[in-house]
């Protein structure tokens, strides 16, 4: 289980492996011992998840998934993280991998060579973390009713007050509605929703009948996606028009229930 931790990660203006270069060190592999650990440090539980962020159950679905080992680290400071975002991944040697996206870099070296289609999962991969991901960001943070409603009541206990909380939620917001409709193209909100339901039913149509995405045995992309459906299906927002668009697939509720299930008996 996680345990809680004030640890702050500083960021470093000069990645480990160019230090390494310029000092002639060789770079030491992912595969190298690891003197302990890596540390996943992820937002803490909340609505009956293993974390209030989409990215963070993900994380930790991946690693559930993949059985690799690491330490959870709660934390609710994501401006450790150069991206100042949750989750981060340190390891032994100070290199960090930041955000989803750094935990799928990492986890990358250690796929197993008999995984099934690799281009066709990355492709799946990629179509999580550019339509559902953007999509939910949006929806929580951006849309009023749910930041007033859900955002502001959860992470103002972990500020020093009322004021400082609003402002670092404020702030993270304006990332949010930057990052989620201005990053690739200018797209609507509408137009951002619809993206997520396009992809809910490729998903659909790529799960059939199989009990995972891509076979009898899940992959990261499973984790992936079920970080995603766990939060349209348990975040308490006051809006939420993913969920009744999710809730149009059963197979797809059904199967993140399943992926669910195996990650809570993953060993901690």
């Amino acid at each position: 289980s996680c345990s809680a931790m004030s640890t702050r990660v500083e960021k470093a203006n000069i990645p480990l492996k160019d230090l390494q270069t310029l000092l002639g060190e060789p770079e030491e592999t992912l595969e190298a011992k690891e003197a302990f650990p890596p540390q996943l440090y992820v937002h803490s539980a909340a609505w009956g998840m293993s974390s209030a962020e989409a990215e963070c159950v993900a994380a930790r679905a991946c690693f559930a998934i993949t059985q690799q080992n690491h330490r959870c680290v709660v934390s609710e400071n994501w401006s450790m993280s150069p991206t100042e975002r949750l989750p981060l991944l340190r390891r032994s040697n100070d290199e960090l991998f930041a955000g989803l996206d750094g935990v799928l870099q990492y986890l990358a070296h250690f796929t197993k060579s008999e995984d099934p289609e690799p281009a066709l999962q990355l492709a799946y991969q990629r179509l999580a973390l550019r339509a559902l991901y953007p999509a939910w960001d949006h929806l929580m943070w951006c849309q009023a009713d749910n930041f007033e409603h859900t955002c502001l009541p959860h992470y103002s206990p972990h500020h020093d007050s009322a004021i400082v909380a609003r402002l670092v939620c404020w702030q993270r917001r304006k990332a949010t509605e930057e990052r989620t409709l201005h990053a690739v193209e200018e797209l609507t909100p509408e137009q951002l929703y619809d993206k997520a339901r396009q992809a809910y039913r490729a998903l659909a149509d790529k799960l059939g009948n199989q009990p995972f995405l891509f076979g009898t045995r899940p992959t990261c992309v499973d984790g992936v996606v079920h970080g995603h459906m766990q939060a349209v299906l348990h975040t308490p927002l006051a809006s939420n028009p993913l969920r009744r668009d999710l809730q149009f697939f059963p197979s797809l509720v059904q199967w993140n229930e399943r992926v669910g299930a195996l990650v809570a008996k993953a060993p901690p």
